[in-house]
């Protein structure tokens, strides 16, 4: 299996981020190449992304998504941030005018959203913040400031000289008025006076009862509303809230529902969480067709698809229940009563016998099953049976009718088995996995065995271990227990051919001893 070591420096990204305050949308454009540890790009590969703004270097994370994308033949991927699926935040919530932003880049080179190697944190400048100036608008206007000061009273302009007293004549025209002066400084403003006396209180135009919160009942009047404050619990359609929130509706279902645009807001849209009237049932309902995923720690853990399908650790969950990576299993049981047991497969009806199958992704796989007499059966994809195990026997199928290229093994071809059998090699031995210390790796306790070594089994009984999960098991040898079984009936049958021959030469070699004695005795007599 070819790894990829999960370290800083392993994989190279070259990051350009671009917005502009013109265009349409609000996500930023995010390209990078990513390259393994030798410096070669990973071409044509599906990769899993998290994006993340922070609030500042190593800051609490403002809003997080991930994306799947595939890189193209040099190991380039395109993706725009604020497109993908959000793991925490809202980034439409994101006040680009204030703090110090950081974009946080992590890669999972296996592409299923569960190995993340973090790379590193780059502080966004300035192409981001057009997305806050492409919307912002100018402020409100501030309060009017106090008045100033009146300045001290200008100086008088200068007095004209006295003209000579003429003779007095006619009185003459009135003359025109001469220029005004230059207005002086104001002077200074004089003190507050004293605030005037309070008016009388209006008259509350609302009604209601105590602890219900007041909605209007009119343009100009109150009343009460469901929503009941009791001082430290609130309850709606309800007057004695049990926990911090309380929603009660006694015809009804109970339950918060929320919605969008995208999903509408008629009462089969969105999503609910609460509790059936009726029945008393508590309920998690999804109107959409759409998954319902559960997270924990900035990371999906599960989810469930429109389809009912379950997925852990993949987000196309394609079977009931769909898990990827290694998955631990425990199960306790505390006695041996069916009802006690932590897993029970049941069949839902008489006739169905409960199974469970290994498949292949190519549809090759076996069932185990368990029939109406208490026997577990081994079949194969189309029902065929391999053998069955009940408390007393384990069987394997050995119908001649399951079996083609029979040859029927003949008395001249024993001697080559038994050859066979001569040259298998008996052996006492421990098994590597076995220590009577407690260590990682050896979970059994140190025995003495005694048996045979498989390399030394004929090739018809001897399987070789392929595409395997544990690397040391590669190639190793394992043997067919109906093999083994095969060649020791061949055995038998030899050495009981050979004792047949051997009893058939006694019984020759005694008649010709018998022969002998009658001729020595009738010698003797004729002496």
């Amino acid at each position: 299996m070819k790894k990829i070591t999960s370290l800083l420096g392993t994989f190279i990204l070259f990051a350009l981020i671009n917005a502009a305050v013109a265009q349409p949308t609000n996500k930023i454009n995010y390209q990078a190449v990513a390259r393994n540890s030798a410096g070669n790009p990973l071409v044509s590969t599906g990769i899993s992304v998290r994006l993340s703004i922070l609030n500042g270097s190593g800051g609490p994370v403002l809003y997080s998504e991930y994306q799947n994308v595939a890189t193209n033949a040099f190991g380039l991927f395109t993706l725009q941030l604020g497109g993908g699926f959000a793991v925490s935040g809202n980034y439409n919530s994101i006040v680009w005018s204030t703090g110090n932003h950081y974009l946080k880049t992590e890669l999972d080179p296996t592409g299923t959203n569960s190995n993340y190697t973090v790379m590193g944190e780059s502080q966004l400048l300035s192409v981001p913040y057009a997305l806050y100036a492409a919307n912002a608008s100018g402020g409100p206007t501030g309060p009017t400031g106090p008045t100033g000061a009146t300045g001290a009273t200008g100086l008088n302009g200068s007095t004209g000289a006295t003209g000579a007293t003429g003779a007095t004549g006619l009185n003459g025209a009135t003359g025109s008025t001469g220029a005004t002066g230059a207005t002086g400084l104001n002077g200074a403003t004089g003190s507050t006076g004293a605030t005037g006396a309070t008016g009388a209180t209006g008259a509350a135009n609302i009604n209601g009862t105590t602890n219900y919160l007041v909605k209007f009942t009119s343009a100009t009047t109150g009343g009460n509303s469901i929503i009941y404050d009791s001082g430290t619990q609130v309850g709606i359609g309800t007057t004695t809230p049990a926990n911090d929130l309380h929603i009660h509706d006694p015809a009804s279902w109970a339950a918060i529902t929320f919605s969008s645009n995208t999903t509408g807001q008629a009462i089969t849209d969105g999503f609910a969480v609460g509790t059936n009237s009726s029945a008393g049932d508590a309920v998690v309902w999804d109107w959409e067709n759409q998954p319902i995923i559960f997270g924990t720690n900035s990371l999906e853990r599960m989810r469930i698809a429109a389809s009912g399908n379950v997925g852990i650790g993949t987000i196309a969950p394609a079977t009931t229940l769909h898990v990827v990576g290694r998955t631990n299993l425990r199960f306790d049981y505390t006695s041996f009563n069916i009802s006690d047991q932590p897993l029970v497969i049941g069949a839902a009806a008489a006739g169905n016998f409960p199974s469970a199958g290994f498949i292949a992704p190519n549809g090759n796989g076996i069932i185990f099953g368990i029939d109406g007499v208490n026997t577990l059966g081994v079949y194969d994809t189309t029902g065929a049976v391999y053998g069955t195990i009940n408390a007393a026997a384990f069987t394997v199928s050995s119908d001649a009718s399951l079996k083609h290229d029979i040859h029927n093994i003949v008395q001249s071809e024993y001697e080559q088995y038994l050859e066979q059998i001569r040259n298998i090699q008996s052996a006492t031995y421990y098994y590597n996995y076995e220590s009577n210390i407690h260590s990682a790796g050896k979970h059994y306790r140190e025995q003495k065995h005694i048996g045979f070594l498989a390399q030394s089994l004929p090739k018809e009984a001897v399987n070789v271990m392929k595409d395997c999960k544990i690397p040391e098991m590669e190639g190793k040898l394992t043997y067919s227990l109906s093999e083994v079984i095969g060649l020791n009936t061949i055995g038998i049958k030899a050495i009981d051919y050979k004792q047949q021959q051997l009893e058939q030469t006694i019984l020759q070699q005694q008649q010709l001893i018998e022969n002998l004695k009658s001729r020595i005795e009738l010698l003797e007599k004729n002496k």
